[in-house]
């Protein structure tokens, strides 16, 4: 485990006790000229100290507060596999896709990608697939 570098000491002060009282991650970076991921590397150090950080995404009420209580902390877990449940399923629907099925599908209904965006993405088909390409400018 690192030492806690001032830029972890930063992120802490500024960290409140009770989910009533949490931080934006705005008001985090603004207040330590950080980035998102600098604030979030300096909380996963944190909580390798054992200090019990949370994060609530709840609309118009997210932020970082420190766990005051086991029910918090069991709160805040809770997101987080809820969370992590999420992108589980995102991967195993990803997993399922059928590249050459969707490929096939550009070609058959080239409609579609006209939904898409044709400013956004080219599609050139060939006698037996499709290839796509982001644009460079938008």
């Amino acid at each position: 485990m690192r030492k806690l570098t001032e830029m972890d000491k930063s992120i802490l002060r500024m960290l409140h006790s009770g989910a009533d009282n949490k931080t934006s991650k705005d008001k985090l970076m603004g207040g330590t000229g950080l980035s998102l991921r600098q604030v979030q590397d300096s909380i996963a150090v944190l909580r390798d100290y054992g200090i019990p950080i949370m994060a609530s995404r709840t609309p118009n009420d997210s932020g970082y507060y420190i766990a005051t209580s086991q029910e918090e902390l069991e709160h805040g877990i809770a997101q987080y596999k809820k969370q992590v449940a999420t992108s589980e399923k995102s991967i195993a629907t990803l997993e399922r896709i059928d590249m050459q099925h969707y490929l096939s599908k550009a070609v058959e209904q080239p409609e579609l990608w006209k939904l898409i965006g044709s400013d956004v993405i080219e599609v050139t088909t060939t006698s037996d697939s499709a290839t796509f390409r982001v644009k460079d400018t938008l």
